[in-house]
C-alpha cells in the first residue's frame, strides 16, 4: 500500500569548487533565469525568518518558495512547495549550464515527505516492522523506540552513486503521529565537464527521480497500514 505524504519537499545539492561572490543580484539578473518580480524579491526578501545576504564566502537568497544556499564547497536549493519543483530544476539547471567549467564532484537530488499515520498504533507499527525492537529488550531498559534508520542501496539512474532513504519521526507539533521520510539519490560525478553531466542528469531524469522516490517513500510509509 502507497500512501500520500501531507507535506512534500525537494533539493538539489552539489558538491564541488564554487565561487560565492558571483551570486549576486546583478549577475543572477544577468544570467535571463529570473523575472523581474523575482530579482526584486531576491534582493528584498528580507524577514525574520528568511534573508538574503552576499559574502566573498557564502551567500543565501529566496525567490518563488525556493531558498538558495551557496558556500565554497557546496550549492543547495531547496523548496515544499510542490508548484515550484520545476523551477527549482529549471533554475539549478540554468546556473550550472552558465557556470559549465565549475569543478562538480557530485550531485543529491533529495525527495521527501512527512507522512500522517493517523494513530499511535500505526505510527508504532512502522516502527516495529522496520526496527524490531526484540534484539535489543536484553541491552536496554524502558521502552524502545526507533529514533533514525537509514538503508542504502543501487542507485538505477547511474553507473556511481547510491539511494540512501532516512526514516525519522516527524517532529509532532508539525504532525502529531507523523513520520519523515527522505530519499537522497546520490551521483557520483568524475567526467570531464561534470557540470554538464549534472545538468543533463537534471535536464533528463529529474521526473523519473522524483515521482519515483515519492513512490518508494510511499510504500514504506504505508507498510503501517
Amino acid at each position: 500500500m502507497e500512501i500520500e505524504p501531507k507535506i512534500k519537499g525537494v533539493s538539489c545539492v552539489l558538491v564541488g569548487s564554487l565561487n560565492p561572490a558571483i551570486f549576486k543580484p546583478d549577475w543572477l539578473g544577468q544570467t535571463g533565469l529570473f523575472r523581474k518580480a523575482d530579482l526584486k524579491t531576491i534582493e528584498f526578501e528580507v524577514s525574520e525568518e528568511k534573508s538574503a545576504f552576499f559574502h566573498p564566502e557564502m551567500c543565501a537568497f529566496s525567490f518563488s518558495n525556493i531558498d538558495v544556499g551557496i558556500q565554497l564547497n557546496r550549492f543547495a536549493a531547496q523548496t515544499n512547495d510542490e508548484t515550484q519543483f520545476e523551477t527549482l530544476r529549471d533554475f539549478v539547471a540554468g546556473i550550472f549550464s552558465i557556470l559549465e567549467h565549475t569543478p562538480i564532484n557530485s550531485m543529491g537530488i533529495n525527495i521527501g515527505g512527512q507522512f500522517d499515520l493517523e494513530n499511535k498504533n500505526t505510527w508504532d507499527s512502522l516502527g516495529h516492522l522496520l526496527a524490531p525492537k526484540e534484539p535489543w529488550q536484553d541491552i536496554f531498559e524502558g521502552p524502545l523506540g526507533l529514533k533514525s534508520l537509514t538503508i542504502q542501496g543501487e542507485n538505477p539512474y547511474c553507473e556511481r552513486g547510491y539511494i540512501r532513504t532516512t526514516v525519522q519521526p516527524s517532529d509532532p507539533k508539525t504532525i502529531e503521529y507523523g513520520v519523515h521520510i527522505e530519499t537522497n539519490n546520490h551521483f557520483e560525478l568524475t567526467e570531464k565537464n561534470n557540470s554538464l553531466k549534472a545538468v543533463k542528469i537534471l535536464n533528463t531524469q529529474w521526473k523519473t527521480i522524483v515521482e519515483e522516490s515519492f513512490q518508494r517513500n510511499g510504500k514504506i510509509a504505508g507498510k503501517s497500514k
